[in-house]
This record gives structure tokens, sequence and C-alpha cells, in this order.
């Protein structure tokens, strides 16, 4: 008997561990995951331009970049299940005050801004515990197939919830969720060593990351998400503009991120067998297609279709990127730093979608969202070689 209980025991830490990732990440990814229906409601409830609240979307994602970041390089020497639980309650409070006080303007940019961030915070802890996994590739794959039936539900209740109750529904949606995810932060093994030990089982050599593979990581992470927030952040102020209907709207991201699931699945058992360089170019190829077409989609059937395809093939892509990251770095750092700057990236996607509308016209989107996906695709490049030459930094 304890035999078995010694056996199961490292079953039981990484299925706790699993969930208690997914959970963090949830929670670092609801305020992008929500990004259209905010702007939508400061521009319409709050009435402000397009620029103004783009601007604020973009504060949200800023800080809540500027704490996954800023925690990254030394969150796995702090007491990290603590840290994220603190972060989360702090964030469910600020969005069921949002939900019930409605107030005024000033207040609600700080809650906005208190949401940021604490999923900055848990984002930080879910990079370094994917990090300090034993396998860090089917680990992320398996958070992601997760994460991905969590999203396919979200965006399956929200956009009719929000065009009924408003802001108050769109507020109650995100706490609800927050507090959800907190709770399951429970579940969290309660150590804070491992992903040192994981580093300093590595050789000198590998303790350090070199300039050069940091740059072209932070480029790539920074191209693929700024151009998938460019279309994510306007995807309903286009659907609208578009006539598409909000239930319509819902039920294609709902398949989108149902379809989705399936590619971290895939991501698990491919890995790397067509070659590194090979499988991320394939990867990249879907998504960026998707990204163009939803920017330059003018009729309402055209735009969905590439919704659609755009929302089940996007994280297939970045689940092989992160991949190839927590594998050129044990110590998670490497994935920390650049799964911050995923929402560094992001925060400058409504600002920067916002301005593009009011000064260029629609016309320019498409542009640049192409202009994005060809950087992503040559920063790819240097990553690939990098891991096939084992260089680990």
């Amino acid at each position: 008997m304890t035999g078995e209980r010694a056996a199961n025991a490292p079953t039981q830490h990484n299925l706790r561990l699993l969930i208690a990732t997914s959970a963090a990440n949830g929670l670092a990814f609801l305020p992008p995951a929500t990004l259209p229906w905010l702007s939508a409601h400061l521009i319409a409830d709050a009435h402000m331009s397009e620029t103004l609240a783009g601007g604020v979307a973009t504060m949200q994602l800023a800080l809540l970049a500027l704490f996954a970041i800023g925690l990254g390089a030394t969150v796995h020497r702090l007491p990290r299940r603590a840290l994220a639980l603190g972060a989360g309650a702090a964030a469910t409070a600020a969005a069921a005050a949002l939900t019930l006080l409605n107030p005024p303007a000033h207040a609600t940019i700080a809650l906005l801004c208190l949401i940021g961030a604490g999923a900055g915070a848990c984002c930080a802890v879910a990079n370094s515990w994917l990090g300090a996994a034993a396998d860090p590739g089917k680990q992320t794959a398996s958070m992601w197939t997760l994460l991905l039936i969590w999203q396919a539900l979200l965006w399956f209740v929200l956009p009719p919830i929000a065009e009924a109750w408003g802001s108050a529904g769109l507020f109650g949606v995100i706490a609800a969720n927050a507090s959800v995810f907190t709770l399951l932060l429970l579940l969290a093994p309660n150590t804070k060593q491992n992903a040192v030990a994981a580093a300093d089982d590595r050789p000198a050599s590998a303790r350090s990351i070199p300039i050069s593979l940091l740059a072209v990581a932070l480029v790539c992470t920074i191209a693929f998400w700024l151009r998938d927030s460019l279309v994510w952040s306007l995807a309903a102020q286009r659907a609208d503009a578009l006539g598409v209907d909000a239930h319509a709207f819902s039920v294609v991201l709902s398949a989108g991120a149902t379809l989705g699931f399936l590619g971290p699945l895939a991501a698990r058992l491919l890995g790397m067998r067509l070659g590194a360089l090979r499988t991320l170019l394939l990867t990249l190829t879907p998504v960026g297609v998707a990204t163009i077409a939803i920017a330059a989609a003018g009729l309402a059937p055209f735009y969905l279709g590439s919704f659609l395809f755009w929302s089940s093939t996007s994280i297939f892509a970045w689940t092989i990127v992160v991949g190839v990251l927590v594998m050129l770095d044990a110590s998670g750092r490497l994935a920390a730093i650049c799964g911050g700057t995923v929402f560094a990236a992001s925060a400058l996607g409504p600002f920067v979608g916002g301005l593009l509308l009011e000064r260029f016209s629609s016309t320019a989107l498409p542009i640049a969202v192409a202009a994005l996906t060809a950087v992503t695709f040559l920063a790819a490049i240097p990553l690939a070689r990098a891991f096939v030459q084992e260089k680990l930094p």
C-alpha cells in the first residue's frame, strides 16, 4: 500500500501542478480574452473615443505585462502559491466591485488596472511552474488543452450576456471566472524551490540566456501577439460594422476554440518530428493567413469563417513556440520573460488598432497584420536553428 502511494505521488503532484498552472494562466488571460467587449463597453457606455478606449485597455494590459515580466526573473524564489492566491483574490474583488458598484470613470480605470496587475502576477507564477515541470513541452500542451475548453465556454456565454446586461454582465462574467480560478489555485503544490533546482541541475553554461537568443525570442513573441491583438481588440467593433449577430459571433468563437483544443494535443504528439524549422513555419502559416483574412474581410460570412480558422489555429502555433522556449531554458526564465511580453505586445493592440482606424481607415489594418506576420516568420528561423543546434542558454 505504501509503495502504491509512493508511485502515485508524482502523478498527483503533476496533476495538481497542471490544474494550478491552468488556473493561474486562466487568470492571466482573462483581460485579453475579454478585450473586445471591454473596448466596446468603454466606447458605448463610458462614451470614450476609439483611441481613448484603446488607451485604457492598453493600460490594463501594460500593467499585466509589467508585473509578469518584472516578477518573471525572481518569482521562482518566492512562495508562488501564496502570491498567485493573493493576486487572484485582488482581481476577483476588483471585478466584483465593477459589477456591483458601477463606479465612475476614474474608479473604473483604477479597478481595471488592479485586475491587470493581479493577472500579471499570476502569469509570472504560471510560467515559472511551466519551466519547472518535468516535461515542459507536454505540460504546456496539456495546459492549453484545458484553457481552450474554458475559452470556448467563455466566448459562448460572454457576447449574449454582455449584449443583454451591458457592463454589469461583462464584469460579472470576469468576476465569476476569476473566483473559480482563484479557488483552483488552492490545489497548487506549496513548493518554491523546484525551478531553482531544475536550473541548478543544468551545466553552468546553460544558466544564462544569450542576448541574441533572447532578442529573437522577444521579436517573435511581440510580432505574433501584436498581430493577433490588432485583429482581436477590434473584433466586436468590426463585427457590428459588418452586421454580424452577437449570438452568431459567439457560436463561431466557441466552435473555433473547441476545434483549437485539438491543437495542443497535436503539438504534444507532433513535437519536433518534422524538424524545428519546418514545424514552426508550418504551424505559423495558417494563423498568419487567418489574421490577414480577418483584417481584410469586408463581408460577414468571410469574417466569421476567418475567425473560425484563426481561433482554431492560433494557440496551436503558440504552443509550438512556447515548447521551443521552455526547452531552450529549463529555469523557465525565457518562457516567463516572453510570457510577460505576450501581454506587452497585446497591450499595444487596442491602441494601435484604434489609431489605425481613426487615422488611416480599415484599409491599413491588413497591411499592418501582413507585415507583423512576416516578422514572426523571420524571427522563428533563428529560434529553430538554436533548437536544432542545442544551443541551450
